[in-house]
């Protein structure tokens, strides 16, 4: 996210370079029609806790507690409906796709952690127009702040490189201009993800140091986040969400037996694939509302897998699964999936995506926060008038025969029972949704759909 301020006429904006993950940009505007805020006098929830949630050890790892998974799974539970309207929204609504069939692919989760970020910063009816577009539901600050927190502690407990399981890496940035005064509120409670920068005389500077920073916690995956309209002098602050996972198959494809098969593009289009094959158990079902398939691919460790949904032809196409899918019925569908012998095809595949996503949340619901006459941020600064000026998302995804491998950045600019048929196949030969799902807390990690492997 960037906070930015208005400057004189006469100055130019210093611009920078390349985009990288999704963001938000709010900005600093003396707005003639903006309604005047009092600065605070004492931060909110002052009693929010910013120490690390109880955790324990297990063999080499740590987690956190029972109570602390059940919470956090309690607070996570509207990211899948968040998650699945998001990416209807930029699947149906993009023209190219609909034009010629596109491949994408997003982190809700990515998209999630950083507009959450605004949201501890925000205030008024700011905040709880954020709330209801997260879809935290009842859930106050403190609440949200001390599952946003185990959220942390859970990745930073699985983001270990010597580890024999998958390596889950995330990581938050509120990088703000030296010249902002933060409240004491937000210096208490983003103590650790707050780094001071130069936005107003080094712009360029600033843009290299959060490209670079992006570009580390992706594992190289994401390079050059930001371009050079994303930062200048008017820029104060920009949130930035990454996320990075790598995992291995439970069970692996053997690359002999992958061979160039034809992909049904559409019903009078075809291409060909290198498409991966193993025969095995397993957790597999049939949802009759959206009339596709559902198999699972777990990766090693059993907390991530990989859910990918087969429309049952090609004439079912990905419109049509996705207008009718929604976070209820993604949820009963996963009960009704059980291990089966089956033979599985996935193709092997590559996926990176760029996209604004401003106008896609403008439409979910995001108003205050987009608006400088409305946007109420006074939890970050006592200054008035920042705002999101625009929130980008890049992501990346990586699939074959021993795993997968996925990254993705956002960043928040102020300037602010079904019944099963018995198949013994499942071949994706044909377009796809897919997602990356965290089973212990029940949240979409990544989501995508392929369906063309020219794209």
């Amino acid at each position: 996210m960037i906070l930015q301020k208005d400057v004189a006429p006469e100055k130019a904006k210093k611009i920078m370079k390349i985009l990288g993950g999704p963001f938000y940009i709010l900005n600093l505007d003396e707005v003639s029609n903006a309604k005047p805020r009092k600065a605070l006098k004492e931060p909110i929830e002052t009693a929010i806790s910013t120490e690390a949630p109880e955790h324990k050890c297990i063999g080499s790892k740590q987690i956190i507690n029972s109570r602390e998974v059940t919470s956090t799974t309690e607070f996570y539970a509207g990211e899948v409906d968040f998650g699945i309207d998001l990416f209807k929204r930029v699947y149906m609504d993009n023209s190219e796709i609909k034009i010629k069939p596109t491949n994408l692919f997003i982190s809700p989760f990515s998209i999630h952690s950083a507009l959450l970020l605004a949201y501890f910063g925000s205030a008024g009816e700011t905040e709880t127009n954020l709330g209801e577009v997260l879809r935290l539901g009842d859930t106050d600050k403190k609440e949200a702040f001390r599952s946003y927190k185990a959220m942390l502690y859970r990745f930073l407990n699985t983001a270990n490189p010597t580890s024999k399981s998958y390596y889950l890496g995330l990581a938050n940035k509120v990088f703000f201009d030296s010249s902002e005064p933060l409240s004491n509120y937000i210096t208490k409670l983003l103590s650790e993800e707050l780094e001071e920068m130069d936005f107003q005389y080094k712009s360029f500077e600033s843009l290299c140091m959060i490209n670079e920073w992006v570009k580390n916690q992706t594992k190289g995956k994401i390079d050059n986040f930001l371009n050079e309209s994303d930062i200048y002098e008017r820029t104060r602050m920009v949130l930035v969400n990454a996320v990075y996972f790598k995992g291995d198959w439970k069970h692996q494809f053997n690359p002999e037996k992958t061979k160039t098969e034809i992909f049904h593009v559409s019903s009078n289009k075809q291409s060909f694939v290198d498409m991966m094959f193993q025969e095995g158990r397993f957790r597999h079902g049939f949802c009759e509302e959206l009339m596709s398939d559902i198999l699972e691919v777990p990766y090693v460790g059993k907390d991530i897998s990989m859910f990918i949904l087969l429309p049952s032809s090609v004439k079912n196409t990905l419109c049509e699964v996705l207008s009718k899918l929604n976070g209820k019925i993604w949820k009963k569908a996963l009960k009704n999936i059980e291990k089966v012998k089956i033979e599985v095809g996935i193709p092997k595949f590559r996926i990176e995506a760029s996209i604004y996503l401003t106008e896609y949340l403008e439409n979910m619901g995001l108003k205050h926060a987009l608006d400088p006459s409305l946007a109420d941020f006074t939890n970050f600064s006592s200054n008035p008038g920042l705002y999101i000026e625009k929130v980008k998302h890049n992501a990346v995804v990586e699939l074959n025969e021993e795993g997968s491998e996925a990254a993705a950045v956002t960043a928040v600019t102020v300037i602010l029972h079904a019944r099963q048929p018995k198949r013994k196949k499942f071949i994706c030969n044909r377009p796809f949704m897919f997602m990356i799902y965290d089973n212990m807390i029940d949240f979409i990690l990544f989501m995508g759909a392929y369906q063309n492997p020219e794209s």
